[in-house]
């Protein structure tokens, strides 16, 4: 029932926009046969001859849908400056209705060819800057280790600025921040962050550990090139 229900939706939205193309992105696209149950929503990308991209998440005759409008030329874009947010998540999509001009189809080999090649390598800057900017965080959490509130508050944004840095020194894609502990494969990695209290020397360690193999810890900036990352 819910098939029907999901086919005469995506065909309604087709006779309304007149899209590019229609994708099945998240968790349904990864599945082999669309088991509506086993996710929160159902999320596509609507590509569109539009100027805006706009967003849609509600419930359509008892389904739950999170529906991105994406103008053709936004998506040229994202792939010209290969947005990491873009390209992980039309890679592994797939196509439920596509236009005659075959616009998106070719557009996606794309998309998939450089995800297949990794993201931007880091030079030797950008590795120094994740490095210098990592330690200072950890040094204004470890400042704050006698103010609990703020510690805590600070600990949570720590522990996402160095998992995304490990994604990037790494040369791994970025994934969605609900797949981020899913996607890293390392073991020691995943055993810190379990840890039931998180604290100042377990994140340490964790740290250490991940920027042990570029360098270690910076805590120090001579007078240099700096990525001006202020606006």
């Amino acid at each position: 029932m819910k098939d029907k229900i999901f086919c005469e939706i995506i065909e309604e939205i087709v006779e309304k926009e007149q899209p590019y193309g229609i994708l099945l992105v998240g968790s349904l696209s990864r599945m082999n046969e669309l088991i509506f149950e086993k996710v929160r929503d159902i999320d596509i990308f609507v590509i569109t001859n539009k100027e805006e991209f706009t967003r849609q998440v509600e419930t359509i005759k008892g389904l739950e849908f999170d529906i991105s409008y994406m103008p053709m030329k936004l998506l040229y874009l994202s792939i010209e400056k290969e947005l990491s947010s873009v390209i992980c998540v039309l890679a592994k999509s797939k196509i439920l209705y596509e236009g005659k001009d075959n616009a998106l189809k070719d557009r996606l080999k794309v998309i998939k060819s450089i995800y297949s090649k990794g993201p931007r390598i880091l030079n030797e800057m950008d590795i120094d800057y994740e490095r210098f900017k990592l330690t200072e965080s950890f040094l204004t959490l470890k400042s704050r280790r006698d103010d609990s509130l703020n510690f805590n508050f600070l600990k949570g944004i720590f522990l996402k600025e160095l998992l995304t840095s490990y994604f990037k020194l790494n040369n791994i894609w970025m994934p969605p921040d609900k797949r981020m502990l899913k996607t890293i494969e390392d073991k020691k990695i995943i055993s810190l962050i379990d840890q039931k209290d998180n604290d100042l020397n377990n994140l340490d360690q964790l740290l250490t550990y991940i920027l042990e193999p570029f360098g270690g810890k910076l805590e120090f900036w001579e007078k240099n090139d700096f990525p001006f990352d202020f606006l």
